[in-house]
Parts: structure tokens; C-alpha cells; sequence
């Protein structure tokens, strides 16, 4: 009898496995994720688990672990894992350039049609964005479908069988490039369970890596982020608990608490060390976007870093594309992007204005000759940290403060951080 493990978008079933055991669904899936379906509302799913509707006139009985998330949760954790879209990219067409998907037939019959027998398909016949904007279409019909056994067929892979015997991660990324970030993601987790993998998982034996031969760092434990300072390293922590809360456990910060030395030039002395230690995990290193963060990562050119390695800066800022500044000529308002983009200036308008409701100005230090330009640095920066932990205090205490803070600087630097680690 065959056994069947099933991916569905908003209760619809997109993707099954067939007899395989696939327990990278606890990688990217959290305990808080998995829910007890019972009844009525348990039946859609039924569909991966037993291939129709088995109870539909007894529901007393029927119960289903589940697990369930938003597809921008789903999304983001993968991207953090390091299962972006580009490396979807390069196994699809490593698969077609080896020939080694089995999908001996025309384009012209279909991705499934068995009987079309011919040459295998090649990237020229179906580039990526072809093959892209095809699993998009098969999993737009899918999702509207009143029952996936009618016109499509349960099983049907569509395009998806390209890839039907890759990692689960790189499957589940493939679908949601074209879900909506509202869309809800389930798996059914019944063979996980039979197979004591979620007993397993309850004892925190697996933190969301698991051990997966795809190199470049993943399945060695989550990233490691290297800010500047412990400032740097406090902010983007907490607001990534505050935030983006499902990727609390997916992600590291450097412990500055333990003695190590901040500043741009100390940041890129540790990405040295991790690299001559041979830390396997993918590390960033993500700078300011000022002058001294970029005049020191120069010191970098010379360096050879491991492919699993970035180096990032904070980018650029709306805000800061016309920020008052205090220089030997006076007061002036000018793009301070790349200048003086510290921290500071992406924690929100709510901290950096002073108690009159104007903008701290940005105050222009010394000249950094190897970049040819001046570092500036937001007056009375002290007074804007205290007020980010006001701010991240209260919003910590009532999460309905958030809506009216600006945290857009913020999500601007993690929208960057997960889409970079993504692109390993």
C-alpha cells in the first residue's frame, strides 16, 4: 500500500510525496506550529494522508497532527536556512543539464505525460523562468480545485515532478515563490508521528538544521549575524523577537555580552577569525551604512572568504535621503545615506526626533581618506538609544503599540538580512 505525505496551501493539496519519508518538515516547521485536527476540520487533509475522503460519514474518530504556518513564516525561514529561490535556480537546471530528471517526453505533451516519449527535456527547452512561471500556474489550479482528485488528478505533479526528489525545503520554496505571504501552509505530519519523529523533535534534539549534503553551510546549525557592536547586535535581535518571531530560533547574533570587541574594524578582525577557524555555519557580517563601515571592510580586498561568507551594509534609507546635518558651513539638508547610516538612524522618527519634534541632525566628524569622503554621526546619540528602549520596551508589553511606532528602518535592515541569507 502506498503512503502519501502532502503539502497544502489554504487546505488544498498542491504536492505529495509517494512513499518517501521526508523529516525535514521539523527543520522548518516549529513545535508551536503543530496542531491536533479534529472532525470536519480535520477532513481536507485527509486527502494527502488517505487519498479521498475515508470519514466523510463518521468524523467522530478522525484526528490529524498538522502542521501549519503562514506562507511568509514558511517563506522566511527557508530563506534564513539558506533555501532561497537561488538555489532552486541551480539544482533545477543541474538537473536538467545532467538529464537526470526521467522526464523522457516533448515539451509539447506536458511535464507528466508518460507516453510522449522522445529526447530528454534541456534547459533550452524549458529555461527556469519557464519552469517557474509553470509551477505558478499549477499551483494557481491546484489551489482552485473543489477536490484535488477532479480534472488535475490527487497525484498530479505538474512541473513540481522535476524536483520530486529533492529535500522537502527545496520543494516547499519552489511552491511558495508565487503564494501569496497571507496564504496559510500546512503539512500533514501522521508519518512524522508513526516514525516517533515529533517525540524526537519534542526533546529539542533538532533546532531547525538539519544535517543535508547541499554544502555552503546548511545543516551545520543556523547563521551567525556579525554586527558591529553589541548596540547593533541588541537591536536587531530583539527586533526579530518583537518582529518576526518565527525566526527566533533560526537565526544567531554575535554575543558581544562575552567580551567581543565592537566597532566596523573589530567586525571585520572576527569575520577573519571565523573564516581561519573554518566555522562551517554561513556567516554575515553586516555593516553600517557610513563611511567608516566602508572604508574598513577595504581591509577585506586582499582577503579570500569562503563562499558560505557575505558581507553586507545596512541599506540605504528613505529617511535619510534628505536628513539634516551640522557642518563647519552650518546647518544643511542632504542625502547622508552611505555617510552617516548608523544604527541609529533606521530605529524610527518616533526616537530620532528631540523634544521640540525635530530631527537630531546628523554631526560630520572626521574625513576618511580611503573612501574620500566624511563619517557623520546623529547628535546626541545616547538620547536616541535610550528612546529605542523605551520604545521597544513598551511595544514588548502591548504589541498593539506597534502599529502606531516606526519600525519601517528596522524592517527595511531584516527584510535585507533574510533576503541576503537567502541568496546563498
Amino acid at each position: 500500500m502506498s503512503t502519501y505525505k502532502s503539502i497544502f496551501i489554504d487546505g488544498k493539496e498542491v504536492f505529495s510525496f509517494r512513499n518517501e519519508f521526508h523529516p525535514e518538515t521539523v527543520y522548518y516547521f516549529t513545535l508551536a506550529d503543530l496542531q491536533r485536527l479534529r472532525g470536519r476540520e480535520a477532513l481536507p487533509y485527509t486527502v494527502g494522508a488517505y487519498g479521498g475522503d475515508p470519514y466523510e460519514d463518521d468524523l467522530s474518530e478522525l484526528e490529524l497532527p498538522v502542521f501549519m504556518a503562514s506562507a511568509r513564516d514558511v517563506r522566511e525561514r527557508l530563506e534564513v536556512m539558506g533555501y532561497g529561490e537561488p538555489l532552486v535556480r541551480r539544482l533545477y537546471e543541474l538537473i536538467l543539464s545532467e538529464r537526470s530528471s526521467g522526464l523522457y517526453m516533448q515539451k509539447e505533451n506536458g511535464p507528466n505525460d508518460q507516453d510522449g516519449l522522445g529526447d530528454p527535456l534541456t534547459l533550452e527547452d524549458w529555461p527556469y523562468d519557464d519552469w517557474k512561471c509553470d509551477v505558478s500556474d499549477h499551483v494557481k489550479l491546484k489551489r482552485h480545485l473543489d477536490r484535488p482528485v477532479d480534472a488535475v488528478g490527487l497525484r498530479d505533479l505538474g512541473p513540481l515532478s522535476v524536483i520530486q526528489e529533492m529535500d522537502e525545503r527545496i520543494v516547499m520554496r519552489a511552491i511558495l515563490e508565487s503564494v501569496e505571504d497571507t496564504a496559510q501552509v500546512a503539512v500533514d505530519a501522521g508519518e512524522l508521528e508513526e516514525c516517533d519523529w515529533l517525540t524526537v523533535y519534542g526533546d529539542d534534539k533538532y533546532d531547525g538544521f538539519g544535517s543535508v549534503d547541499l554544502n555552503k553551510g546548511r545543516g551545520v546549525g543556523p547563521p551567525i549575524v556579525i554586527t558591529e557592536g553589541s548596540f547593533d547586535a541588541f537591536v536587531l535581535s530583539n527586533a526579530i523577537a518583537l518582529l518576526r518571531p518565527h525566526l527566533v530560533s533560526y537565526v544567531k547574533f554575535l554575543d558581544y555580552d562575552a567580551g567581543a570587541e565592537g566597532g566596523a574594524s573589530a567586525a571585520v578582525r572576527t569575520l577573519k577569525a571565523f573564516a581561519a577557524a573554518g566555522v562551517a555555519n554561513r556567516i554575515v557580517a553586516i555593516f553600517d551604512n557610513d563611511s567608516a563601515a566602508y572604508e574598513a571592510v577595504m581591509g577585506l580586498r586582499d582577503t579570500r572568504l569562503p563562499s558560505h561568507y557575505r558581507v553586507i551594509h545596512y541599506p540605504d534609507l528613505d529617511l535619510a535621503a534628505e536628513y539634516p546635518t551640522l557642518g563647519p558651513q552650518g546647518q544643511a539638508t542632504m542625502n547622508v545615506n552611505r555617510l552617516a547610516g548608523s544604527i541609529e538612524l533606521y530605529l524610527g522618527r518616533d526616537v530620532l526626533c528631540d523634544a521640540s519634534g525635530l530631527r537630531r541632525p546628523v554631526q560630520w566628524k572626521g574625513y576618511m581618506g580611503k573612501v574620500k569622503s566624511y563619517q557623520g554621526e546623529v547628535v546626541d546619540k545616547g538620547a536616541v538609544q535610550r528612546a529605542f528602549r523605551e520604545k521597544l520596551q513598551a511595544a514588548q508589553g502591548n504589541s498593539d503599540l506597534i502599529e502606531n511606532q516606526d519600525w519601517s528602518g528596522i524592517e527595511l535592515i531584516l527584510d535585507h538580512l533574510v533576503s541576503k541569507l537567502g541568496s546563498f
